[in-house]
């Protein structure tokens, strides 16, 4: 009888700890969400450069077409919270969105 006593409040414990870290491991699993914005190339001929962006509407980045050889004429990409758009630079010295090189995220005419 008294290892019964015992063991009850053990099994509550380990309980409770079970379902508090399945919890935690519950929310940390969400997915999180991105809003993606819209930006322009303001100079061809620095794509590397964040600052080099303005941001646009979905139906002008629709409309835009890259003319003549540019590699870089739009991309899809977050804000970077000082209102450019956020991307690392890769080897070939052009934007990388999400582990994708934006020369493949622009359309080409």
């Amino acid at each position: 009888m008294k290892r019964t006593k015992l063991f009850l409040p053990f099994l509550a414990v380990l309980a409770a700890v079970i379902f508090f870290a399945g919890s935690a491991f519950t929310t940390e699993a969400k997915v999180k969400s991105f809003t993606y914005k819209y930006w322009r190339i303001i100079d061809p001929a620095h794509p590397e450069d964040p600052s080099n962006y303005e941001e646009i509407d979905g139906s002008t980045f629709s409309s835009l077409s890259c003319s003549g050889n540019q590699t870089v004429c739009k991309m899809e990409a977050q804000d970077d919270g000082s209102g450019q758009p956020q991307f690392v630079v890769g080897q070939d010295n052009l934007p990388v969105v999400d582990g994708t090189n934006v020369i493949q995220r622009t359309l080409k005419n």
